[in-house]
């Protein structure tokens, strides 16, 4: 089996910014549409900074490689992050965010590779959890799911290293409940190739 470990993190960042202010009245035509009425302010090119919050993220997996017609293989990965969005400035002023932290767990599994094709595919799943970093005034938690499928193609080449893998994916995101102001679920499908064939191979004949 191989442990592997990592931090990965970000520094706060400083960057600057402009904005346009403007406050007015204005009346809805259906034909010309906006019709300003009164220009209360209006002012443009406002410089000021964009203060976004330092991040760290932190975590491992633990792996053990399949054995050809003998043994399964498998991996599983945990991680946790955290960013303080209490310190995100704009213009010097706060906004409704808050602190965030995220759990990050997943896995694949590998059956004991045979001739059948369902031998060969790797099946993973992930979850996650975690409060929202958008302040509601109420707690706003996001919870997650997701499977997968690696789907190798068939190797009708000659060279036994080629490796084409289709990635099959699906994922169910829920952010916040009925009792909350904001409440979302999401449904993600997505699909991808990895590619890992000699597509040219300068051949020699002694």
């Amino acid at each position: 089996m191989i442990l592997t470990a990592g931090v990965y993190g970000s520094w706060a960042q400083k960057l600057k910014a402009n904005q346009d202010l403007l406050r007015e009245t204005y009346l809805y035509d259906e034909s010309t549409g906006n019709y300003r009425l009164d220009s209360v302010y209006d002012k443009k090119e406002i410089k000021g900074n964009l203060e976004m919050p330092a991040s760290f993220t932190v975590g491992f997996t633990l792996q053990k490689f399949a054995v050809p017609a003998k043994e399964s293989g498998w991996l599983f990965g945990l991680d946790f992050s955290h960013q303080n969005w209490s310190n995100y400035r704009i213009y010097g002023q706060t906004d409704a965010v808050k602190n965030k932290w995220e759990v990050r767990l997943g896995g694949q599994y590998n059956p004991v590779p045979k001739k059948n094709y369902f031998s060969q595919v790797g099946y993973r799943f992930g979850f996650f959890t975690g409060p929202d970093y958008v302040n509601s005034g109420q707690k706003l938690n996001q919870t997650g799911g997701s499977f997968g499928l690696a789907l190798p193609l068939a190797n009708y080449g000659r060279l036994s290293q080629q490796a084409t893998v289709i990635n099959l994916a699906f994922e169910y995101i829920k952010r916040g409940n009925n009792s909350n102001l904001l409440k979302e679920n999401l449904f993600r499908v997505s699909v991808g190739f990895s590619l890992s064939d000699f597509w040219f191979t300068k051949r020699k004949y002694d």
